[in-house]
């Protein structure tokens, strides 16, 4: 399990912890505002983690410039294509 879904999970919990205690009218409504606030941010850093960083994917920093990009970029498309993993195979098993 996704250490950040756990999160979630706890959260939503406390959040209907929160929604169910009768007690205090008025705690009860700050507290499930602020269970729903950590519930939407828990919400947020899920859905973060699981986008991809091209940043990361190409070796760069995220300040690079246009040309540093370009030429991340040109070197991993041609690490993984198909033709030149192909003639890569092909002169091993000679």
């Amino acid at each position: 399990m996704h250490s950040l879904s756990g999160l979630l999970v706890v959260t939503e919990a406390a959040a209907a912890a929160a929604a169910d205690d009768d007690d205090d009218d008025d705690d009860d409504v700050n507290g499930i505002a602020e269970h729903s606030q950590l519930l939407h941010e828990a919400k947020r850093e899920l859905k973060m983690s699981k986008r991809k960083d091209y940043y990361k994917m190409l070796g760069l920093a995220k300040n690079a410039t246009d040309d540093e990009i370009k030429k991340a970029y040109r070197k991993h498309a041609l690490q993984h294509h198909p033709g030149q993993w192909t003639l890569s195979v092909l002169c091993l098993t000679l």
